[in-house]
């Protein structure tokens, strides 16, 4: 049973080893995986699943600055996942800078300044961009339509036309695939 144990071990450290010069040969030109994620290659994007699953203990816990940094490492893990820009995003601007968490309004503010730019930082390296910038329009919409308004610049009207735009985006981004 124990030579069975070290044939399979040896087994996976040589796909391991082999997995990342598959990877790269597959990646479309100019989108090779950074760091981790090329090294760790086909493993990467399970170690950043486990990496979400503690992101949740943590929240749960309300360790916001632990859970934060699980976030971090689970995309760069797997920088290109989509599902996790969108939750990260969706944590910070809905969950962290929900009105119901009696924030003052700057700190609301800065929550929901950061959810709109993890988005914008998805939508750069998401596999799936259009829903980054779909994300991105119905925030800015969703925050435009408070009341009492959020003290954001440009106003309600700002916000209006940060969400249309972002919604065009998402149309051309899913037109041009």
């Amino acid at each position: 049973m124990k030579r069975g144990g070290s044939v399979l071990a040896a087994c996976a450290a040589v796909l391991l080893l082999l997995a990342p010069l598959g990877l790269a040969a597959l990646a479309p030109r100019g989108q090779a995986e950074p760091g981790r994620h090329r090294i760790l290659g086909p493993v990467a994007p399970i170690l950043a699943q486990a990496q979400w699953l503690r992101f949740d203990r943590e929240v749960w816990r309300g360790d916001v600055d632990r859970a934060l940094g699980l976030a971090r490492s689970a995309l760069e893990l797997d920088p290109r996942s989509t599902p996790g820009w969108i939750r990260i995003t969706w944590h910070l601007a809905f969950d962290r800078g929900s009105a119901e968490r009696n924030l003052t309004s700057q700190e609301r503010l800065g929550w929901l300044r950061a959810g709109l730019a993890c988005a914008r930082e998805g939508e750069a390296r998401a596999r799936e961009p259009a829903d980054l910038a779909q994300l991105q329009a119905a925030l800015a919409w969703q925050l435009a339509q408070e009341d009492p308004p959020i003290d954001w610049p440009g106003g309600r009207e700002a916000l209006l036309q940060e969400s249309w735009n972002a919604l065009a985006r998402a149309e051309r981004l899913r037109d041009s695939n």
